[in-house]
Formats: C-alpha cells, structure tokens, sequence
C-alpha cells in the first residue's frame, strides 16, 4: 500500500517515525512523509502522492492543528482512510476528536501493520485500534501490550526527511535506543502506558544502538548525537560499558543523554566522560523533594541525590541540565522562583522548563494553577535559573503584573538559552537560529512523546 504519514512542524525529526517508516516499508509498502507546516500546496502535494491511507502524527499540545487538519483532508479526500497515531490519540482516544477513519494507540508499528492487514481484506488483529463505524460511532478491539522487539526493527528510514533538506543538513540529530522506564512517576506518560498498555522498559543491544547511529553518520551531516531515551541505560553497567567501549571506537561522537540522578555516580560519569558525552539532563522537576517524592510520585530521587550526581557529573567535567514543571496542582507561584533559585545553587549549565500538561490515565489531577502565568514562567525559567539579578527582576515584574517587559525578559531567557546550548552541542549561531526561525520554536510546540511518536 502507499503510506502517507504527515507531521505538524519542522520542531521534531522524529526517530519514532523512521522506527515507523523502515518497519513498514520492510512489509513491502511504499512510506512518504509531508511536513505541512512546510508545504506550501499541502493537498495537491497529497495528490500527487495518492496514498492509500494516511497517518496524522497527532500529539496532546498539537491538538488543535491536530483537529483542523483531519477535519481539512478528510473533505478533501474522502475515499482514503485517515487515521491518528501518537499522544492524542493513545491517551485521549475518542475524547480527541478528530474526523478520522481510525486511531492508533500506543507504539504505532505493530497495530498499523495489523489495520494495513484489516484494510486488505485479511483477518488480523485489531487490539490498539479504534474504527469507526458508518454510524460514526467508534469501535474498540480491547488493549494490549504490542510490544516490538527493538532489536528486530529495520535501520531508522532518515531517507524519509530527506524532502526538508534543512533536517537532514542539521548536524544535531535525535536517536532512541530504548522505550520505557522503571519510574512510574504520577505526572508522566509512562504511567499511563503502564497502566493501560502494561508497555515495560525495552533496550537495543549495545552493538544495535551503536549501528543506528553510524547509518546515519555515513549518509548525513552529523557532528553531537542527543540520545531522547526517557531514560538512558546507565542503570545497567555492564550495558553502559560495552556501548561506551564501541561508541567511542567507531562513532567518536559528543553525545547528550537524559538519565535518573540516583544511577549517576563517579564511575558511571567517568564513563560517560571517556566515551564522549558532553550533557547529563535530569528529571528535577521541582525544588520541593517531598513534593517530588510524594505528589509527583519520583522515588529515590531526593535532592542528596541530585546533589550528589551534580558533583559526580561536574568532576568529570559534563555538563549538567534539568527538566523543570511549572504550574503543578498545589503549587504557588513563589514555588516556581524557589525551583529557579535551586537550579541557580546547582550551579545547573542548561535550565529547562515545560507547563505542566495533563494526560489521562495518570494519577495527578488535571488542574494546573495560574494557567496563563505559567506559560509566561516557562518561558523565562531558563533566565531566572542563571542569572540571580534576572530572577529578581523577574519577580518584581510578575509580582507586580508589569506585563510589558515579559516580552523582553523572554527575549533575554531565549538569547541565554540559546548561547548555553551553541556552547554545549557546538553548533554554529547561524544554524541554530535558522533551524528554530524555521521550527516555530516558540509557536508551535510540540508533546513529542518517546515510543508514540
């Protein structure tokens, strides 16, 4: 069959969707990709592609492109089936919304092969699909773990972005190794994947997630690697050492990773540090341990313990960052100063922050307080979180509701962050700025969600 998967933005070179896209292709089907926010004739581009089914990339803070553009192509191309896969989809399912054919839950290849299967008039199994009747009412075949082996997947298909030659050129690139996690924090999707999927922590094989890597280093622009793993096996050593051992041997790459505080000590920087990693990023989320422990659910991971990774990391010589919630139920906007001032004592190199998003199916509530004052913090988090002088000016400017000069504090926080992360992935100014001018970084943010989509 011809496949046609559409994206939103430019934001995301998605592993998940070369996951996607080499593992359907290898069943003999034809994959194409079109970004729309990119296309300046976006149907007729459909035309000419005149695929059999479409898959939308579909995430919870996309969700009203995500509704438009379903609603757009289904008038204009009734006779192909259309359907939605990614956070959307697999958390809010028919609450979506969306004018579609069928929607896809969890990790997209196995239930798309079966539906593939179900279109061609074969039996097949239907589990983590919903169809929709004639009667446009939608039609659930149960759940179920449809777990792939990672291991068994095709090499990523990056020939799929090659369209967008501004992608393909970027010399930062995205992998995923693994999908999962041992935490069930209470604010995460994973949770909810456990929950309803009963999804477990997978891994590549050292040698596998070393040859991801290399296949696209031989065919592309590549100078740092960030591996956007939940959580990267530095929990298993004997993993970390043999991937260490090839990665620096054949790749001899910088690399970024996320990982749990609590597996990082001088050992595991060590290394990380002989193989090449240059950024540690972790799950701070808060200043607040007992929140953290207790509301969000993150075990183990008192501030002792991120102290102690910090000074692990720092001896080593890597850069640190965190992941940062703003506007978490029960919080108060002196909360969110406090959590920049504790980044601001870590001494953290790049400071990251996200509003809170609520996602069905997991055990935190779905209000977050001072909605529109925590999409302002989030974006000068970063700021306050290096500077001391700007956190107090951006406390007298919040406390005092002096909104005129947010949009200067924002442009400040945006030059700081973007000056950490030129020194820190060592990319060229005119690249980074090129690429997120043409992203719509600040205007269209993504929910991009590891093994969904």
């Amino acid at each position: 069959m011809r496949i046609l998967i559409v994206q939103e933005s430019l934001l995301d070179e998605s592993p998940i969707i070369c996951d996607f896209s080499a593992f359907l292709k290898s069943y003999g089907n034809e994959v194409f990709l079109l970004i729309q926010r990119s296309e300046k004739n976006f149907f007729g581009e459909i035309k000419k592609i005149s695929p059999d089914i479409i898959f939308i990339q579909a995430e919870i803070l996309g969700w009203n492109w995500a509704r438009r553009i379903t609603r757009e192509i289904k008038r204009e191309f009734k006779e192909v089936k259309i359907g939605a896969f990614g956070s959307l989809p697999t958390f809010y399912m028919t609450d979506s919304n969306l004018d579609v054919d069928f929607l896809i839950l969890g990790e997209p290849e196995l239930p798309a092969l079966n539906l593939i299967s179900y279109l061609s008039g074969e039996k097949a199994d239907l589990r983590n699909i919903f169809l929709r009747s004639e009667d446009g009412k939608y039609i659930s075949y149960g759940f179920s773990p449809l777990e792939i082996d990672l291991n068994s997947l095709p090499l990523p298909d990056r020939k799929i972005y090659e369209r967008y030659k501004l992608l393909t050129d970027f010399p930062v690139k995205r992998f995923i190794i693994s999908r999962g996690c041992m935490l069930s924090c209470s604010f995460c999707y994973i949770s909810a994947l456990k929950n309803v999927f009963g999804l477990r922590l997978r891994k590549k094989f050292p040698e596998r997630a070393v040859q991801d890597v290399i296949s696209v280093k031989e065919k592309y622009p590549l100078s740092f690697v960030h591996f956007s793993d939940d959580i990267f096996p530095v929990y298993d050593r004997r993993w970390l050492s043999d991937f260490c051992n090839m990665w620096k041997k054949e790749v001899k790459l910088p690399f970024s990773i996320f990982a749990i505080a609590s597996f990082i000590n001088d050992d595991v920087a060590r290394i990380l540090k002989d193989a090449g990693c240059r950024l540690v990023i972790f799950g701070l989320e808060t200043y607040n341990e007992e929140r953290r422990a207790g509301f969000l659910e993150k075990k183990g991971v008192s501030n002792s313990v991120i102290e102690n990774a910090f000074g692990s990391l720092k001896k080593a010589g890597i850069y640190v960052g965190t992941t940062n919630i703003i506007g978490l139920p029960s919080e108060e906007i002196d909360d969110w100063f406090k959590t920049a001032e504790y980044n601001f004592a870590l001494k953290t190199d790049l400071p990251l922050a996200t509003k809170f998003t609520y996602i069905p199916h997991t055990k935190i509530s779905s209000n977050s307080c001072f909605d529109w004052e925590a999409e302002e913090f989030r974006d000068i988090f970063p700021l306050c979180a290096g500077s001391k002088l700007f956190l107090n000016i951006s406390k007298f400017v919040m406390r005092n509701n002096i909104d005129f000069l947010l949009p200067i504090l924002k442009l400040f926080s945006l030059s700081y962050l973007s000056l950490k992360m030129k020194r820190i992935y060592s990319i060229r100014f005119l690249d980074g700025v090129k690429y997120l001018i043409s992203a719509g970084l600040i205007n269209q943010r993504t929910n991009v969600l590891n093994g969904l989509s």
